[in-house]
Order: C-alpha cells, then sequence, then structure tokens
C-alpha cells in the first residue's frame, strides 16, 4: 500500500477535524450572543419560530448549540417549552447547510478562502466583530475544504489496494453495516455533519458506494441524536423535553426514508434518489441533498402534529418543583422596558426571591400551618441561586445602556443589594442544613425556635425595606436590629450546654454551628441594612430606635405581624 497516500489521508483527516471544530467554536463564539436575540424577537409564530431557528442554526453550525441555549431560555423564564420546539427543528435544518454547501465543487475556492483568512488575520482589526467573523469563518471554511481535498486525493489511491476492495466487497448489499457505522460515528464526535461529510468524501473517492453512503448519512443522523439524548439524561422537566425532542428530530426521519430506500430500490420506485438527481448530476451533492431532505422529512413529521408532540413530552417530563421555582416574573420584560421600569422590575424582583426565604426553616416551626407546597431545602437553594444569576445577569446588562447618573446609581446600588442577598440566601440554607442535622439528632426544636423566629423577623424587615425602594427609616430600624445580636445568643452563652442538650458531643456541635451561622446571618443583615442605608433619602429627624427582639421572642409574632409591629402603620408589601 502506498505510504505516501496513506499520510495524505491521514493529513487530510487531520486537517478535517482542526478545521470542523474550529469553525464551530468560531461560529458559536460569534453567533451565540446574537441567538438569544433572535430566537426573543421571531418567536412569536410556529413559522417563525422556525426561520430563527434556521438562522440560528446557521450562525452557530450546531443544532446542539441551538437546543441547549433554549434550554438557559426556559430556565430563565423567556421561552416556554411549547414555544422552543419549532425552533428546535429550525436549528437542526440550518447546521445542516453546510453539509450541501461543502459538497458542492467549488474549484480551488479553499487556497482563495485560506488567502482572504490571512490577509483578514494580518491587516484587519481584529479587535471589531465583523473582522473576526469573517476571517475566522474563512479560515474555518478553508482548513475544511484543504482536507476534504487531501483526504479525497489520499483515498483515491487507497481504493486500488488489493486488500481494502476485499475487505470493502464483503460489505456491498450490507447497507445496515453502513448505517451502523455511521450511526457509531456520529455519536463518538457528537457530530452527524462531521461523519457525513467523511462519507461523502469516501463516495468520491469509490471507496463507498451510494446507497451505502446514503445510509451511512441516514446513521450518523440516528447517532447524534442519541449522543443528544444521553446529554440530556441528568436533565430534568422541561429542560430534558427539549432534549429528547432535539434526538425525536434527529432520528424520526429515519423511519420513513431508510424504509423508502429498500422500496426505491428492490421495487423500482421513483424516490429521493431520483429527485435529488434532478438538480444535480454530482453524487456527492446529491447525498448533501438528501442529508437536507432527511432534516426536512423530520420537521414535516413532526410539524404537522406540534400540538400532539408537545402535550406528550410533557405529559412525561412536566416541569419539575425547581424549575417552577427558579422562573422569573418581572426581569423577563427587561429587554422591551425603559431603564428606569427595568430598575423597578429587578426591585421588584429582589423583593419576590426574599419573600419565600423563610421556607428554608418552614419544616422546623412548632406550631406552625401554611398553605404553601413543602420544599426542601436543596430545591429552593437550587431554583434561587439560579435565581440570583438570571437577576445579575440583567443588572449587568442594564449597565451596558445609556443611563443617566440618577439611574446609573441606582443601579450600582442595586448590584450591591444583590450581592448581599445572593449571600443570604447561601448561609440560609447552611441554617437549614444544621437544624435538620439537630432535628435527627433528636434536639428540640424549642431550643432554636428563638433563632428562628428571629431570622424571621430580620428576613420581613429586610423585605420591607428593599419593597419600600430603600426607605431610609426601613433600613435604619434593620441596622438597629442587627446592631444587638448578642441578644438572642446570650441565652445559650449563659447556660451550660450540659445543661441543654446533655452529654451528647455531636449535639454540643451542632448546637454551637447553629449559633454561628446565626451570628454570621445577622451580619449579613447588617451589611444589607447599610448598603441599603447609604442608597436612602435620609429624613430631617431620624426614628426612634425600635427594640423588637425581645418583642418577638415574648410575642411569639408572625413574619407579617412581626414586620408591622416595628413600623406603626407600615404594610408588608408582597409582590
Amino acid at each position: 500500500m502506498n505510504s505516501h497516500a496513506l499520510l495524505q489521508t491521514f493529513a487530510g483527516l487531520g486537517l478535517f477535524f482542526v478545521g470542523i471544530n474550529f469553525l464551530s467554536d468560531h461560529l458559536k463564539e460569534c453567533g451565540r450572543p446574537y441567538v438569544k436575540r433572535i430566537v426573543s424577537r421571531f418567536a412569536g409564530s410556529d413559522l417563525r419560530a422556525i426561520f430563527s431557528g434556521i438562522i440560528a442554526g446557521g450562525l452557530t453550525n450546531s443544532g446542539k448549540a441551538v437546543t441547549f441555549s433554549l434550554v438557559g431560555m426556559v430556565s430563565s423564564g423567556a421561552l416556554s417549552a411549547r414555544r422552543c420546539m419549532p425552533i428546535i427543528i429550525g436549528g437542526s435544518f440550518g447546521s445542516s447547510l453546510l453539509v450541501l454547501w461543502v459538497t458542492i465543487d467549488f474549484a480551488m475556492v479553499q487556497f482563495a478562502l485560506l488567502g482572504i483568512a490571512g490577509l483578514y488575520y494580518q491587516f484587519g482589526n481584529m479587535k471589531k466583530v465583523p473582522t473576526k467573523f469573517f476571517s475566522g469563518l474563512a479560515f474555518g471554511l478553508g482548513l475544511v475544504l484543504l482536507g476534504l481535498e487531501m483526504l479525497r486525493h489520499g483515498a483515491s489511491s487507497v481504493k486500488d489496494n488489493a486488500e481494502f476492495l476485499q475487505l470493502i466487497s464483503t460489505t456491498h448489499g450490507y447497507w445496515f453495516y453502513a448505517f451502523l457505522l455511521g450511526a457509531v460515528g456520529a455519536f463518538v464526535t457528537q457530530s452527524g455533519a462531521t461523519i457525513s461529510l467523511i462519507a461523502i468524501t469516501f463516495l468520491s473517492a469509490g471507496l463507498l458506494d451510494f446507497d451505502q453512503t446514503v445510509m451511512f448519512v441516514y446513521g450518523t443522523n440516528v447517532g447524534s441524536g442519541i449522543s443528544t439524548a444521553v446529554l440530556g439524561y441528568g436533565m430534568t422537566g422541561t429542560s430534558r423535553q427539549l432534549v429528547y425532542f432535539h434526538a425525536t428530530v434527529k432520528i424520526i426521519g429515519s423511519l420513513v426514508l431508510v424504509p423508502l430506500l429498500y422500496i426505491e430500490n428492490y421495487m423500482d420506485v421513483l424516490g429521493i434518489k431520483w429527485f435529488v438527481a434532478l438538480f444535480t448530476p454530482a453524487p456527492g451533492t446529491q447525498v448533501g441533498a438528501i442529508y437536507i431532505t432527511y432534516e426536512l422529512m423530520s420537521a414535516l413529521s413532526l410539524l404537522i402534529f406540534i400540538g400532539y408532540v408537545s402535550r406528550v413530552f410533557d405529559y412525561f417530563w412536566p416541569a419539575s418543583q425547581e424549575e417552577a421555582l427558579s422562573q422569573p416574573h418581572f426581569v423577563i420584560a427587561i429587554p422591551n422596558s425603559s431603564p428606569a421600569d427595568a430598575t423597578a422590575l429587578i426591585l421588584k424582583e429582589q423583593v419576590r426571591v426574599l419573600h419565600r426565604s423563610p421556607r428554608y426553616l418552614a419544616a422546623f416551626r412548632e406550631h406552625i400551618v401554611t398553605r404553601d407546597k413543602p420544599i426542601k431545602p436543596d430545591t429552593l437553594r437550587e431554583a434561587n441561586s439560579a435565581l440570583h444569576v438570571e437577576i445579575q445577569h440583567h443588572i449587568a446588562e442594564l449597565m451596558k445602556r445609556d443611563l443617566n447618573a440618577q439611574l446609573g446609581s441606582e443601579l450600582l446600588h442595586l448590584h450591591a443589594t444583590q450581592k448581599w442577598l445572593s449571600a443570604l440566601d447561601k448561609y440560609l440554607f447552611e441554617l437549614a442544613e444544621l437544624m435538620s442535622k439537630a432535628k435527627d439528632l433528636g434536639l428540640p426544636l424549642k431550643l432554636t425556635t428563638n433563632i428562628i423566629r428571629s431570622v424571621d423577623v430580620l428576613l420581613g424587615s429586610a423585605r420591607l425595606t428593599i419593597a419600600e425602594n430603600h426607605n431610609w427609616a426601613s433600613a435604619q430600624v434593620l441596622i438597629d436590629i442587627t446592631s444587638k445580636r448578642e441578644t438572642l445568643v446570650s441565652w445559650f452563652r449563659s447556660k451550660k450546654l450540659e445543661d441543654v442538650v446533655g452529654a451528647n458531643l455531636a449535639a454540643k456541635k451542632t448546637l454551637l454551628e447553629i449559633i454561628v451561622a446565626y451570628e454570621r446571618l445577622v451580619w449579613i443583615f447588617n451589611q444589607l441594612a447599610h448598603t441599603m442605608l447609604n442608597d436612602a433619602q435620609k429624613p430631617q429627624v431620624a426614628p426612634a430606635p425600635v427594640e423588637i427582639i425581645p418583642t418577638i421572642i415574648k410575642k411569639k409574632l408572625s413574619l407579617e405581624h412581626a414586620a408591622n409591629e416595628s413600623w406603626a402603620g407600615a404594610r408588608v408589601v408582597s409582590p
């Protein structure tokens, strides 16, 4: 066997992989920031959603990238799962267009593209997005086409080898082998388009016949769908719906087209091969057209029954409790809002998240009846963390807008407040974990009741302060409360722990950890109050100091009553 031909084939394969990965990464990097804008703008109807998916798939050269971007948008509440399904169909089709384009014979175009890319890199301003986009696009496509050309020439020499011809002859007529090989290759490389292009190159070199190549391409779609399903196996709720729907888009076409290929060959019925031959005589381009037809067939099959398909997926993989809790209610309207309205929406979202924070400790309150559905602390933590990230993202995006001095100052204070709210949520979860540990050790709830009541009051006070748009008096009262954090823990420190929990070392350790966690929370509330105080308008006469904690302990007030007790005539504002 010619060693030069083998090396040329190996080098061509290497260039192709480098080029296709560079091109995909470059398109994802440059195109991903525009995916959300395109999808949000054109997702009003199914047809517009498909069109937006085609653009997004073409920009990223990856249907999976579009799907997983949509997973993030659904998690953030920007889109519903039903609205995303046509976008996924369009994204899969848009990402497949590269296969057809590459199979068209443009003589010497790879050298022109590499030359253009070199000029861009040498003389262009790479800090500008258009220059960076087009130079990377030209370079990636040039490498792909050059690699395929080298692969074609090397494989043309390999096909004359006697041993190879004998191996290939054993697979003729056994299309299932080609189908299986394509599926395995796509599963391993995570890219059906990549393996399909290699198969088309082997067809041009004479290593595969036409029917084998078509089955190979069908197999790559199935393998790509299976790999997507595997990636989404660990997901839950609507995220899994979208990933499995993408897998369905890639697989369902084979249920129609694979039997159709057998019918066309063995029953002499005009089918897809006849159809693509009407447009081009080139075998490689015909297979590329069949690849596109496969995507169209899958799209049409699902679009006809999209409503029913959506209900089936929603039935088997409904939204999880965590997913429902992590949906924002207010900040999703920010892209279409003025800076002033966007600032108010961020404030409302912060109040809403803080409003449900007492539910971390719901399982440890004595004689409290609530209509709220029980939530595990770890579930609430995951949901709140997602919301805090979403709020911070919108604050960062809003800072990029043209803001006046007042709005800029308000936004900076919202950013500072958000930092402390995120920390508060983290340590509330830590306190809930310690409370659960104490409960497992058999510690009576009355030992920690005062701490829970105090945290409830502090949460209510903080929520009222933020809801009143950082009212000076409310912030000052919260500072007064948190400046005396020894009031509650003095009872524990005045007693010997042996008298409280006996000689159980684990119980002693847990109780001390709860006290430390509580003191840390009080400090965070104090820092939050100072942050809000700096943003508030100071009145001419400051309110008198308030001693609230002893009142709460004696009267056992609820969260809302406790907050209202501190401010005569005030009302806790619910989001």
